[in-house]
């Protein structure tokens, strides 16, 4: 034959639940039962352990019972489900400080306030196979002479052969030591420019 455990009800302690089953017992005339369990010290859980015939000795009527014993099964379910509701609450905001913290650290406008809104900043946790770090270049601290022009495209199509010192401007940058097409002289860290300095 199979054994069935019984589920015990988890015992709440706390003078506010006392109250709130006090308050329950005073709205149903029931004033008399409040010593009685103060006296045997019955607090919800042990309600929902009792059965019907020793809810009798404090409940004479089978309406008072059930209303009871349904007031407590409520009391247990949402003081559980506060409890798990809180929990979850306080989880979120851990994680959320968490996220909070780690934006702060990558977000440098609030340290550099004279800094304008034109630079963006890229996420570069996903880069971590290049082999080379991006170079974020601010084109306001290339030095341009005024006198020089500078042309940005329509760039020739591979059909046409074209001397390109025309149509490349006078600055120019590449990244990963590419030759420039006119002569210039290598930056050794990878950048060329269109002259010699």
């Amino acid at each position: 034959m199979k054994k069935t455990r019984q589920r015990t009800p988890r015992r709440l302690s706390g003078e506010p639940v006392m109250e709130r089953l006090y308050e329950f017992l005073k709205s149903r005339n029931l004033e008399n039962t409040i010593k009685q369990f103060e006296e045997n010290k019955i607090d919800p859980s042990v309600i929902l352990l009792m059965g019907d015939e020793d809810l009798k000795k404090y409940f004479p009527a089978y309406g008072d019972r059930l209303s009871v014993v349904n007031y407590c099964k409520k009391m247990m379910n949402g003081d559980e489900k506060k409890s798990k509701k809180a929990r979850l609450i306080e989880t979120l905001r851990s994680k959320l400080g968490t996220q909070r913290r780690k934006k702060k650290q990558f977000d440098i406008s609030n340290d550099l306030p004279d800094l304008e809104n034109n630079v963006t900043y890229i996420d570069q946790s996903g880069l971590s196979n290049l082999k080379n770090p991006l170079t974020v270049i601010d084109i306001d601290d290339i030095p341009i002479d005024p006198d020089d022009t500078v042309q940005f495209g329509p760039f020739p199509s591979s059909d046409e052969p074209q001397d390109l010192s025309e149509t490349i401007p006078t600055e120019f940058f590449y990244i990963n030591n590419i030759k420039p097409p006119s002569t210039g002289t290598s930056h050794p860290s990878g950048l060329c420019h269109g002259r010699s300095y």
